[in-house]
């Protein structure tokens, strides 16, 4: 029924491209005949054939007094007006106006008194997306902010699935990367959390403790997907560290140490997470992975070679320098295979350790949970 060749998929599609067509009073209007289910698969369709939309926009296919489990914003959150702020204005339970509340009837008794839960509790009213349990944010423009993911998720408590593929490194400072500030009397210091150098030099205890903070606010997680995320993913493995006691760091320690102690995030706040999704987003060549020499590398950078010969299609470089650039990017991509695999095992070490059952590892070319 809902298939590529199906009357709600061509329906849909053509909404889809022709949305522009639309003027932003009429969103409401327009959408109001369509069921919920269908507005929430168009969202979908949007990302694919039609424009950025607005929040307003956003508003009029999710309006109604339906409760919303699943929404899909993949290419569309962060772009023009449907940003991660603004919707975390809809999420927020609301408070019911001071002018509604003073046209309720006064008790007759002292003893018809609501108590003062009661009244608490009924001066909000409860966000439709209360019980959202799926949520796609993938695929956002580079200049979305951390600060605000962590304030949205604040709102999301219910969450078991999410995607936050190809976003970008966490950093609460993205824009300070390159920054310094300078004393004559003081060594040079950065200005944000996270240095222009810290990829390279694998230094990951801004994005470590942004992702301890999420998951203080996700405790329901089960499912999590970070395609295309491979330069932070080694981050994960800091939260699977084991926390060092503080009554074992000096004083001069708990300054000059560039980790923070770190909390066992999945065997407590994440313990209920089974699948991560981890794919690098692409795959080399045949011809650049058959080409890597043969005689380096670990023990298991050469197992890794040789499972994913077998899988991937057999090509050959039609010149030297194509072969050349094949095997370059094939080499970039075992150097990240490698870095997740390490991380996702640590993650199921700490896991077995505790006796919790083991995170499935989706490479998407082949699972691992080692």
């Amino acid at each position: 029924m809902g298939g590529s060749g199906s009357l709600t998929h061509c329906a849909l599609k053509t909404v889809a491209e022709q949305w522009e067509m639309l003027e932003p009073e009429d969103y409401e209007d327009a959408m109001a005949g369509f069921p919920l289910q269908l507005r929430l698969r168009l969202l979908s369709y949007l990302a694919c054939y039609g424009p950025a939309i607005d929040i307003e926009a956003f508003k009029a296919l999710t309006q109604g007094t339906e409760p919303v489990t699943y929404l899909d914003l993949a290419g569309l959150i962060g772009h023009s007006t449907l940003r991660l702020p603004k919707l975390t204005k809809l999420f927020r339970p609301q408070e019911i106006k001071k002018e509604e509340r003073a046209n309720e009837s006064v008790a007759d008794t002292w003893e018809q008194e609501v108590s003062l839960e009661a009244h608490l509790s009924a001066a909000l009213s409860v966000s439709r997306f209360s019980n959202l349990t799926h949520l796609s944010l993938s695929h956002p423009p580079p200049t979305i902010l951390w600060k605000d993911l962590l304030s949205f998720t604040k709102h999301t408590a219910q969450l078991t699935h999410l995607s936050l593929a190809y976003w970008p490194r966490p950093t609460l400072t993205p824009n300070l990367a390159t920054t310094t500030v300078s004393s004559q009397h003081s060594p040079d210091v950065r200005a944000g959390g996270s240095h222009f150098y810290s990829s390279m030099d694998q230094d990951m205890s801004e994005p470590a403790s942004l992702l301890r903070q999420l998951s203080n606010n996700l405790l329901r997680l089960q499912w999590l997907d970070l395609e295309g995320c491979t330069e932070w993913i080694p981050a994960l493995a800091s939260l699977a560290a084991p926390s060092d006691p503080i009554d074992s760091i000096s004083e001069t320690d708990a300054w000059t140490t560039s980790s923070p102690v770190v909390m066992q995030v999945f065997t407590d706040t994440w313990k209920n997470l089974s699948y991560m999704h981890v794919a690098q987003g692409w795959l080399p060549t045949y011809a650049g992975i058959d080409a890597l020499p043969k005689q380096q590398g670990i023990s298991s950078d050469r197992e890794l070679v040789k499972e994913l010969l077998a899988k991937l299609p057999v090509s050959v470089a039609e010149t030297h320098d194509q072969l050349d650039l094949e095997k370059r990017k094939a080499q970039v991509w075992l150097e990240g295979e490698a870095r997740v695999l390490s991380a996702g095992r640590r993650i199921n070490n700490i896991r077995g350790a505790q006796s919790s059952k083991r995170v499935v590892m989706d490479h998407g070319w082949t699972q691992k949970t080692r």
